[in-house]
């Protein structure tokens, strides 16, 4: 059930026969048939992954979501990798600054005569021999440091490069192992483990080692208090996005997000003049800080495009429009309509009638496409060719009050006074009054 859930289960192929190994008296015959047992579930369980994805998409790793991309070569990779394990091993000792975003360039690549380098692997390397030597002697803080290093592994980059080069929601299972070696270690060191078999109850094995149940208690109230504080970042995507852009300040993905949240959940709802001009201006600051970060980041060029065009600045609007056009592999719509409604606003008609025929011809159903044509045909004089795709727009969206008024024009240009007229009662009953 676990392999089905989560592929990272597959660590428990090697897991389950070496606590077998270390805490029964399992022989080695009979723990090489639950190995064989658990080998065949992990092939059946494969098999049905490879069914079921075979003729799925493959989602590309890029170097937005992983960093670990741009190293320069093999070495600088696997150093940097390693290096990330021991900011895991820091995490895990002090939780603090969390993020929820560690993509580029918020860990930057570095090379094995980086001091932290070194120092990450000569750590690792120590805990995998002292783990391996140990063995033999069925030591709990061998197994702890084994299943750390074993389940982090699959999410390590180490072995396989995965889409992503830093989560904390990596060491959800590993965390597991460090607490094995940290609670095996304090009772070592303040003599716990020799109370166990000498108390006689519950009662006299709190209070024979009170000074072990005072560093648990301070140890759950610390982490307990930052679980706390930090669940109230979660409240909603903007609490979190404007909280962490702080704490991942060279994040590309940190200032999209945050940038993107206020132009899509923020802005829209803001009616004051003057708190919209606010939100822009801070919707740019963020998408320009990603273009710093990733200077060929398609979204927050889009962004930035819809910020300048809602600020009326439509030559700076157009200009990253143009530019998220160039950087996209497979343009859609929305992209085409917003270039053309740039190069209208510009005067600029022939652009704007291309730009528009390609809205159409990736979308037949984009309303706003052909109302935004029929704008362009009317703005040139163009008026019955304009009608005909007014009258498709409301055909695709009856509730889209802004073409029934942009028909009523267009016939008081043609001086057709009676459509003028129902088309501009039926714009007024069908916005509700929203006209303006």
């Amino acid at each position: 059930m676990a392999l089905l859930s989560k592929e990272t289960a597959i660590t428990f192929l090697v897991i389950t026969p070496l606590i077998l190994y270390l805490f029964t008296k399992a022989n080695r015959q009979e723990i090489m048939k639950i190995a064989l047992v658990l080998g065949l579930i992990t092939a059946f369980c494969l098999f049905i992954r490879y069914e079921v994805t075979k003729d799925a998409p493959g989602i590309p790793d890029t170097l937005i979501n992983n960093s670990l991309l741009a190293a320069t070569d093999f070495i600088s990779r696997e150093t940097t990798a390693i290096f990330i394990l021991l900011q895991y091993i820091r995490l895990l000792i002090f939780p603090h600054p969390l993020s929820y975003d560690y993509s580029y360039n918020q860990v930057p690549n570095i090379n094995l005569s980086d001091p932290l380098g070194i120092a990450a692997i000569l750590i690792h390397f120590a805990l995998f021999v002292y783990a391996i030597l140990n063995l033999r002697k069925h030591t709990i803080i061998s197994f702890g440091i084994l299943f750390y290093l074993i389940t982090i592994a699959p999410v390590s980059n180490i072995f396989l490069m995965i889409g992503s080069n830093k989560a904390e929601r990596f060491l959800f299972i590993p965390s597991l192992g460090f607490c094995i070696v940290l609670t095996f270690l304090l009772m070592k060191i303040l003599k716990a483990d020799t109370i166990k078999n000498k108390a006689r109850n519950l009662t006299q094995f709190f209070s024979d080692v009170p000074s072990f149940w005072m560093v648990i208690l301070i140890i759950i109230s610390l982490y307990s208090i930052k679980t706390f504080s930090r669940s109230k970042d979660w409240k909603d995507s903007l609490t979190l996005f404007s909280h962490d852009v702080e704490v991942a300040d060279n994040s590309v993905r940190a200032h999209y997000n945050y940038g993107s949240s206020l132009l899509v959940d923020i802005y829209p709802k803001e009616k004051n003049k003057e708190e919209q001009n606010k939100l822009l201006d801070k919707i740019i600051v963020e998408n320009s800080k990603a273009i710093s970060i990733v200077n060929n980041f398609e979204g927050a060029y889009f962004n930035l495009g819809v910020a300048y065009d809602d600020k009326d600045d439509y030559k700076t609007a157009m200009k990253y429009f143009e530019t998220t056009l160039k950087l996209s592999k497979n343009p859609d719509a929305k992209l085409y309509d917003d270039l053309g409604k740039t190069y209208e606003r510009t005067a600029q008609y022939s652009k704007a009638l291309s730009c528009l025929d390609s809205a159409l011809k990736y979308d037949s159903g984009f309303f706003e496409a052909y109302n935004d044509k029929a704008n362009v045909l009317a703005e040139t004089g163009n008026y019955k060719a304009a009608i005909p795709l007014f009258l498709k727009t409301i055909e695709l969206n009856p509730d889209y009050w802004i073409a029934y008024r942009n028909l009523g024009i267009t016939y008081q240009y043609i001086g057709d006074s009676i459509n003028s007229k129902v088309y501009l009662e039926k714009a007024n009953r069908v916005s509700g009054g929203q006209q303006r």
